[in-house]
């Protein structure tokens, strides 16, 4: 009886080294799936002055995109209204969304005041995307 020929221990070694970078290229790949923006609108921001910070959200279709809102049942005493780093948001508004080819980008602009006095960090904003029973969060990263 005829044994199989041996697979040589070099090929074997190159076999598993381009598994592991096609395994890492698709991890990479859907762990980039989500991504999230962070803009402020705005040149200069002085304390106590409103200016306004946009977030954008690439995903895939079919995925529910989830911004953190401002309270609506905000009062003096209940502060923070939405903390957003170094400044509080105090409103916001939601934006259609815009769709390139496999990609939707959702987007919303809130209004926010600067707290500190040197130079205000804004930031960063965490997005939960939904789809199905899945949920992953996505934090922008944060702008001076």
């Amino acid at each position: 009886m005829r044994r199989p020929p041996a697979f040589p221990p070099a090929a074997l070694a190159d076999a598993l080294r381009a598994t592991g970078v096609l395994a890492l290229a698709l991890l990479t790949a859907a762990a980039s799936a989500q991504q999230v923006r962070l803009y402020v609108l705005a040149d200069t921001v002085a304390l106590g002055e409103a200016f306004e910070v946009a977030v954008a959200a690439d995903h895939p279709a079919g995925v529910q995109t989830v911004f953190p809102e401002v309270p609506r049942d905000r009062t003096a005493e209940a502060a923070p209204l939405l903390a957003l780093g170094d400044a509080e948001a105090t409103e916001h508004e939601r934006f259609a969304p815009v769709f390139r080819g496999e990609t939707r980008t959702d987007s919303v602009v809130y209004r926010a005041l600067a707290f500190a006095a040197d130079s205000a960090r804004v930031g960063p904003v965490e997005v939960a995307f939904v789809s199905g029973g899945d949920t992953t969060r996505v934090a922008s990263p944060s702008a001076l």
